[in-house]
């Protein structure tokens, strides 16, 4: 099954971050943005992960469990003040609901277990990226009310 990852529109190139992947890990995501024509970047760490999110605009973050220089808290404390502000995707080998569960209650995107299944990393990327083009289109505009009807009932309705 292959997942859909649009483009930015005229003029906007999408861009991955992969931070302190190994070799491995790196390759079905190099495809991935090889096959949809977004740039990649590779980080060892969190400063160099820090340098190219303040130089970069990056869409989406796939960052290692535990890096060289601190971990992936520190990645997304770094997206979290950039100006693009990514999703940050966490990967690990010991990929758990406890985990899981940490990376969504303190602001990442999601969590990928590795070895990465090709399938399943084209999914999640697609998905924080769709999610971020939501984000940045703003929220729907409120539903005028229909004559007769309560203001009130049109702004319940509309969300």
């Amino acid at each position: 099954m292959s997942y859909f990852v649009p483009g930015g529109g005229p003029g906007v190139q999408p861009a991955l971050l992969m931070v302190g992947l190994s070799e491995q890990s790196r390759r079905p995501l190099t495809r991935m943005a090889e096959d949809f024509g977004w740039t990649a970047f590779e980080a060892a760490g969190c400063g160099d992960a820090a340098a190219v999110l303040r130089r970069e605009e990056i869409a989406v973050v796939v960052c290692e469990q535990h890096l060289p220089d601190g971990s992936w808290r520190s990645v997304l404390e770094e997206a979290e003040a950039a100006a693009c502000r990514p999703h940050v995707i966490v990967a690990s080998q010991l990929a758990d609901h406890s985990l899981w569960g940490e990376v969504l209650n303190v602001g990442g995107y999601d969590l990928l277990a590795q070895p990465f299944a090709e399938d399943e990393v084209r999914r999640v990327v697609s998905l924080a990226w769709e999610a971020k083009c939501r984000v940045a289109s703003g929220p729907p505009a409120a539903r005028r009310p229909a004559r007769g009807e309560a203001p009130d009932r049109a702004a319940a309705t509309a969300a």
